[in-house]
């Protein structure tokens, strides 16, 4: 008989590669026990007895074909057909040469102890999906009868309604995933718990955690008690936090078997469930499972007796992956998701990301194309601030900045700067053009703020992003070679930095005047007035452009058959817009439509990302969105505007009146007069 027909194997005849055989958790029990590990003794039953016990069932393909039926969001017929199941496997018997190997395994590992016994599914513990919990687990279980009871109800809990759910989520065929059992010796714990090899909070790799409770770890499990919290630090074995719990309950094992649930003396319940010397021992435990597995682990762990047993050990599933972000130099790194500050969840292209490093106009070494302090990740972008959070000058300005947008950013940062580990020299190191290029950059500001016309900020920007785009078509009109096209590209991308260090003045002047005049106003504006002096901004091309959108749904609304054909946009945008053109009336919505893309068509939905179509490529989202506007009002959205800008104006007239009250009053009103000009424009 070969192994892959056995039907039960000791824990030591297991390794890793026996994962079809013995399942996820068997087959990493078998590997820590090959490691050394202190695992307590134990078999399996293996995956080849769970598939002689279901073909024993008349009917079973009929079965798993109404599992095939059950969708990822029908609750209620993964409810009827796991009982079904279920009911169909509780009532067969454990055919009889499976019950003999497994009760001669269980009298030759000890008769007399109890068991624990647990399903170990072939879909479980993987890298990329945590099956763990899906089925059940049996505590305390002691005789013949009861141990085949538990190994079939194992069998029969791959069928649950979570089970049958998450297979369905998660892409896996029923009939790919089979069973196994795993039988071991139970483990008195005096404290259990479970021990992650990074944090899991925050996705720290160099933080190891440790959550510890009296009694058996079903009561940290199951949630029932609040466990104790420990921190250690896996570079220098040391511990960093601690935080013990008031634990009042314990689940204990009977001695005849089974568990129960107790509370703890009062003198015990505040007690912290480890020493350090258990602390360090157990980290070392996970140190050496994850430096062998090679991957971040999730260990559950008993105590019996001051010694430590290893009850399992799985892959963490749940943190965001590193690759592409790790530290340069082993010093703690604050990465900070570029995308999500933008409210961009989705993964971008690696085309997007590359263009998106290729603009950054700083960290190029070595002539690279692409900026070192912008890195991809997960299909996510990552800026490194280590290096300005590490100096006080460029802290206050990425704070500050940062703060603009999301209140609790710099407070996320902060406490990653408190870490002892992040506190290395800057290494700030600027050469003499850097310096004389900020120089400017700040007196450019200061011209913007103080001396320039604001009248003529929206004006020159708009012309020097004009210029640019004529100078792009020109320059790629000209090339018919790929290659050179690319080369191209890269020169325009850093060209534009030189576009972006005109404009950025300007933007910058209009950020500080709004501060400055929310500052001075603090005392005697009107709240509301600061609010509103900023809205219906003239010259904004997202303002224009929505403006522009709502004129094109109004010459459709000029056509009820148009306006009608509206409610069947569909896929088939090219379709949609071909039947559009046939319909009576059609023709001012066509011609505006037309317009429209041509001056906005280069836009799209996540635009940052360059490999994401455009609209006029794709304008199935713009027809949506014109569905909902041709049943507006006509001329609302111009009326709209028109009352911000009014709404703007008369705010801003109050604040320069406010302004001139009180001594020094008409210097004031200038000021203010002057802040808001540039506020605006900026």
């Amino acid at each position: 008989m070969t192994p892959r027909d056995r039907l039960v194997l000791s824990l030591g005849d297991v390794r890793a590669g026996d994962l079809s055989l013995v399942g996820g958790k068997g087959a990493n029990l078998g590997e820590l026990l090959h490691l050394g590990m202190p695992v307590p003794s134990g078999f399996c039953v293996t995956t080849a007895a769970f598939e002689t016990f279901v073909a024993t069932l008349h009917g079973m393909d009929a079965l798993y074909g109404l599992l095939d039926t059950v969708n990822a969001n029908d609750v209620a017929a993964a409810r009827d057909v796991g009982q079904q199941v279920r009911q169909a496997l509780l009532g067969l018997p454990v055919p009889p040469d499976i019950a003999r190997a497994v009760i001669d395994e269980w009298r030759a590992q000890g008769e007399e102890s109890s068991y624990a016994v647990r399903s170990s599914a072939t879909a479980e513990d993987l890298p990329g999906a945590s099956f763990a919990g899906q089925q059940d687990t049996y505590l305390g279980i002691r005789g013949e009868g009861e141990l085949i009871n538990a190994v079939r109800r194992c069998w029969v809990s791959l069928f649950t309604d979570r089970a049958i759910l998450y297979r369905v989520q998660s892409g896996f065929s029923h009939r790919d995933v089979r069973l196994a059992v795993v039988v071991q010796q139970m483990v008195a714990a005096e404290v259990s718990g479970v021990l992650f090899t990074a944090d899991p909070v925050t996705g720290h790799r160099p933080t190891l955690a440790i959550d510890a409770s009296f009694g058996l770890g079903e009561s940290l499990v199951g949630g029932l008690v609040t466990p104790d919290s420990y921190r250690l630090d896996k570079r220098s074995r040391s511990i960093v936090d601690r935080q013990i719990a008031y634990k009042e309950t314990a689940i204990l094992p009977l001695e005849h078997g089974g568990t129960q649930r107790v509370q703890l003396p009062e003198s015990q319940r505040s007690l912290a469930t480890l020493t350090d010397s258990q602390l360090l021992e157990l980290a070392d435990l996970g140190i050496r499972a994850e430096a062998h597995y090679g991957t971040p682990q999730d260990m559950e762990w008993a105590m019996v007796g001051g010694e430590v047993r290893v009850l399992q050990t799985r892959p963490i599933t749940s943190l965001f992956p590193i690759d592409g972000v790790e530290s340069p130099d082993d010093s703690l790194h604050v990465f900070f998701n570029m995308g999500y500050q933008q409210n961009m969840t989705r993964a971008m292209s690696p085309l997007g990301m590359s263009c998106i490093r290729a603009f950054v106009p700083f960290g190029h070494v070595h002539n690279q194309v692409e900026s070192i302090y912008v890195r991809p990740n997960g299909g996510r972008l990552f800026a490194d601030l280590t290096v300005p959070l590490r100096h006080p000058v460029g802290r206050r300005v990425v704070l500050g900045v940062l703060s603009q947008f999301d209140a609790l950013a710099p407070e996320s940062l902060r406490l990653a700067m408190a870490r002892p580990e992040f506190k290395k020299p800057h290494a700030v190191a600027m050469s003499p053009t850097a310096v004389r290029t900020i120089a400017h950059l700040l007196v450019r500001v200061q011209e913007a703020l103080w001396v320039q016309n604001p009248s003529g900020i929206v004006a020159e920007v708009d012309g020097l992003v004009e210029q640019n785009v004529r100078d792009v078509r020109r320059r790629l009109d000209g090339m018919t070679s790929p290659e050179a096209q690319i080369r191209a590209v890269i020169d325009v991308l850093r060209f534009l930095h030189l576009v972006v260090l005109q404009w950025a003045p300007r933007f910058a002047a209009g950020a500080v005047a709004h501060r400055l005049l929310l500052r001075l106003g603090r005392d005697w504006a009107d709240p509301q007035d600061l609010a509103d002096y900023n809205v219906g901004l003239p010259g904004n091309v997202v303002t224009e452009m929505t403006l522009a959108l709502a004129d094109v749904a109004e010459a459709a609304a000029r056509s009820p058959e148009l306006v009608a054909w509206f409610d069947h946009v569909a896929d088939d945008s090219q379709a949609w817009l071909a039947k559009a053109a046939t319909i009576e009336g059609s023709g001012p919505f066509l011609e505006q439509w037309k317009g429209f893309l041509q001056r906005y068509g280069c836009r799209g939905s996540a635009e940052v990302d360059i490999s994401k179509p455009r609209w006029y490529e794709e304008p199935l989202p713009l027809l949506m969105t014109l569905a909902g506007y041709v049943q507006q009002d006509r001329g609302s959205h111009r009326r709209h505007q028109e009352s911000l800008e009014k709404a703007a104006g008369d705010a801003a007239q109050r604040l320069v009146t406010d302004a001139a009250r009180g001594p020094g009053g008409a210097a004031r009103a200038r000021l203010v007069r002057r802040l808001i000009s540039v506020s605006r424009s900026g």
